[in-house]
């Protein structure tokens, strides 16, 4: 399975700075949530969109920002069978303040605690680093996620 960054549709109206509490709306029914560096962000629904698909062996995660494009993040990784556990992320690609942040040679790991069927959530977190695309540094990143399986 290739995921390249080009995957994702830039898109925009969410929330991403500094000053962001990491926790998603108390609202919302699915969310990702990243910390990069301490640049906090997150997607949420219905404002944002989300993805989360599990199919020959593979888990995947895809979210953007409903319009123009500011934030979008992505990973798929082996999930051996469909249940919770932690797995190493075979690709995690974040778009956020302008800049892409992709996956280094050490892969960042996804603990998935609830691993719901078709139509229920997959929820979990995420750590691991990232390297900057445009200047090769790398960053501690961090992050939640609650989405329902497609």
């Amino acid at each position: 399975m290739v995921f390249t960054a080009s995957l994702f549709i830039k898109a925009g109206c969410s929330k991403s700075s500094d000053d962001v509490d990491v926790a998603p709306p108390s609202n919302a029914d699915q969310y990702v949530t990243w910390n990069i560096n301490g640049n906090k962000g997150y997607l949420a629904t219905p404002s944002d969109s989300l993805y989360l698909n599990t199919d020959y062996g593979f888990t995947l995660l895809l979210g953007n920002t409903a319009y123009n494009a500011t934030n979008s993040i992505g990973f798929y990784a082996s999930t051996s069978g469909a249940a919770a556990g932690t797995f190493p992320a075979n690709s995690m690609v974040i778009y956020t303040n302008n800049k892409y942040y992709v996956s280094t040679a050490t892969a960042p790991q996804i603990s998935i605690s609830t691993f719901g069927t078709t139509g229920q959530y997959v929820s979990g977190t995420y750590t691991g680093v990232l390297k900057d695309s445009t200047s090769t540094s790398t960053y501690p990143i961090s992050g939640t996620f609650k989405v329902k399986r497609r």
